[in-house]
């Protein structure tokens, strides 16, 4: 018996081809793994098996059915969608109705699985008990939830339906590594019935979650193994792959001072007495468990989240918290790359006329940005991006969009909250080698919010977030940093 049957599905973008002719088969209870780099079509043949493709993209032919339903259809939609099979994007929290509570969105998927009103309050809590939940959880909006707890909600919500596809884009983007150990036990565990699309650049989740895998490269469904030796998908850094550490004793100026930084967006503060310094060029790594107030604090240097007590030094002169009140030049010196890039990017306004408006902002500023051209090489993205609206690219592309954008204000710090999580490991390299570059030749300061340990091995210094406090992390040997002229191919042997 079929579950999921694609046939000869082709896809394209304009005139560029995003999937051709690709065949996928699925049984009842099966777990697939679906792998590939950044932008290679892994979303788009995700979307089409509930009958979603972005706007942009055309079905140029090829056929879907799950379980004998045509999601593209009016009626096999109703029928597909929330119902037969579920979606679970990279960014849960973004994705549920942020005007609803938890309890709405959980009663809602039960309703459509004929659970009686009358046994949806014990219902509920059994599906929040199930995930590891706490049931008051069911009052929270979804804007009060973290990442980790937002996908547990969607998960419970997929299994509340009835699902018997579940699609899970990048599960385990920006997770630490508690909270993905945590939810990879989770599927194996609580998902017994119903069958798996995981769609991952990280192998190692793949191989722990799924059955078999299959890869996607240059649009066409290929073997695993090939698509892994050809883009290396999740391959640690080499020795030598990082730039240049700073030399002993080099002193560089301040460009961020906080000190004893408090507060938080709850009513309990997630900061107690953060202290941290960043000076130009350095780049420092901060680490922490989910929810330990890691994207609080870059939002706060950042001037969009106001602390309740500290004070901050932005080159060299004490400046307010709130972005608004700081001079138009402190104001564009720190650009912030928040890891939520679908909210953080304008759904109106293709990436091309985001990165003007950043360009005429560095202009006004007396700067003098790199054209938009090079902003999207630099970050992995073709020229044809610029002229694509946000819900046009993949995740992966859209927070390299966002990056892009960042950097066009010429900024002297950047804070990076998980720049890489939705990125294969290639991809991942060039970007990060694109940073280095830019610390080198620029003076940019860095500032890595990770789970990652190979982007931490990048840093000058690695930071621990615990307990509303920054702690030196206990490095071990970090690779040696490359030079600049290196990554440009000049050196010899």
């Amino acid at each position: 018996m079929t579950l999921v049957e694609v046939a000869d599905l082709s896809l394209a973008w304009a005139e560029c081809g995003v999937l051709s002719a690709c065949s996928l088969t699925m049984r009842p209870g099966e777990r697939v793994g679906l792998v590939g780099r950044s932008g290679s079509g892994k979303t788009a043949l995700a979307h089409a098996l509930l009958g979603y493709t972005r706007p942009g993209l055309t079905r140029l032919g090829g056929t879907v059915r799950v379980a004998g339903h045509d999601p593209f259809s009016a009626v096999g939609a109703r029928r597909v969608r929330g119902r037969l099979a579920a979606y679970l994007p990279q960014d849960c929290a973004s994705a549920l109705p942020a005007e609803h509570r938890i309890g709405w969105v959980l009663d809602r998927a039960a309703r459509r699985a004929g659970v009686p009103r009358a046994e949806l309050a014990s219902f509920r809590a059994e599906a929040l008990e199930q995930l590891g939940l706490p049931a008051d959880l069911a009052r929270a909006f979804p804007h009060q939830v973290s990442g980790g707890q937002a996908q547990r909600v969607a998960l419970a919500s997929a299994l509340a339906a009835g699902a018997e596809l579940i699609v899970l884009d990048e599960p385990t983007s920006g997770l630490d590594p508690g909270t993905t150990e945590d939810l990879i036990h989770l599927l194996r565990t609580a998902v017994r019935q119903a069958a798996m699309l995981v769609v991952s650049h990280d192998m190692a989740v793949v191989d722990r979650l799924t059955d078999r895998q299959v890869g996607l490269t240059h649009g066409r469904l290929t073997e695993v193994g090939d698509v892994v030796g050809s883009v290396a998908l999740n391959s640690p850094r080499r020795p030598g792959d990082s730039p240049s550490p700073r030399r002993a004793g080099e002193h560089k100026a301040c460009v961020v001072k906080a000190e004893g930084v408090r507060g938080g967006p709850g009513p309990e503060p997630v900061l107690r007495d953060v202290d941290l310094t960043l000076d130009a060029g350095e780049s420092v790594a901060v680490m922490g468990s989910s929810g330990a107030g890691k994207t609080t604090l870059a939002r706060m240097l950042a001037g969009t989240l106001e602390p309740t007590a500290g004070l901050l030094w932005l080159n060299g002169s004490a400046q307010p918290w709130s972005a608004a009140r700081r001079p138009v030049a402190e104001r564009l010196s720190v650009a912030h790359v928040d890891q939520d890039s679908r909210a953080a990017l304008n759904p109106r306004e293709t990436v091309g006329k985001a990165l003007e408006r950043a360009r005429r902002a560095a202009v006004r500023g007396g700067l003098t940005p790199l054209p938009a051209t090079e902003l999207l090489g630099a970050v992995s993205l073709p020229p044809s991006a610029s002229h694509r609206r946000p819900s046009e690219l993949s995740g992966g592309e859209r927070q390299r969009a966002n990056l892009a954008r960042a950097l066009a204000a010429g900024p002297r710090v950047l804070l990076c909250d998980e720049v890489t999580a939705s990125l294969d490991g290639a991809t991942e390299r060039e970007v990060l080698d694109t940073l280095a570059t830019l610390r080198d030749e620029q003076g940019l300061a860095l500032l890595l919010i990770t789970h990652s340990a190979i982007v931490a091995a990048t840093a000058d210094r690695c930071l621990m977030l615990t307990d509303g406090t920054l702690r030196p992390q206990a490095a071990g040997r970090r690779p040696p940093r490359r030079r600049a002229e290196a990554r440009r191919g000049t050196t010899s042997g």
